[in-house]
C-alpha cells in the first residue's frame, strides 16, 4: 500500500504548468485527456490484479477528476477531462471496475 500512495503522489505531481500559446494549449488538451485516462487505466489494472479494491479505484479516479475540474487553470480542458473519465469508465476491460 505504501507503493500505491507513492505512485499516486508521483502521478499527481506530474501536472504541467499552463502555457499561453495555442500550440501549448493543444498539447495540454491531449495531456489532460491522457492523464485521466492513464490514471483510470492504471487503477483498473490494479483492481484486475487484485492489488486494490474496486471502491478505492473508483474513489481515487473520481477525486482526481474533481480536483482537476475545480482548478481554475484547467477550466479550458474540462471537456477533455470529462471525456477521458467517460471513456475509461466505459472501456470494455474496465467497465466492471467503474460501474
Amino acid at each position: 500500500m505504501k507503493y500505491l500512495t507513492f505512485f499516486s503522489a508521483l502521478l499527481l505531481s506530474a501536472l504541467p504548468a499552463l502555457a499561453n500559446n495555442n500550440m501549448a494549449s493543444e498539447r495540454l488538451k491531449g495531456y489532460n485527456y491522457g492523464y485521466i485516462y492513464g490514471i483510470g487505466n492504471i487503477l483498473c489494472g490494479l483492481v484486475i490484479d487484485k492489488l486494490i479494491k474496486k471502491e478505492y479505484a473508483k474513489d481515487v479516479l473520481l477525486r482526481t477528476v474533481k480536483a482537476l475540474s475545480v482548478n481554475p487553470h484547467h477550466k479550458p480542458y474540462i471537456s477533455d477531462i470529462r471525456n477521458a473519465y467517460q471513456n475509461i469508465t466505459e472501456d470494455a476491460v474496465c467497465i466492471e471496475v467503474y460501474q
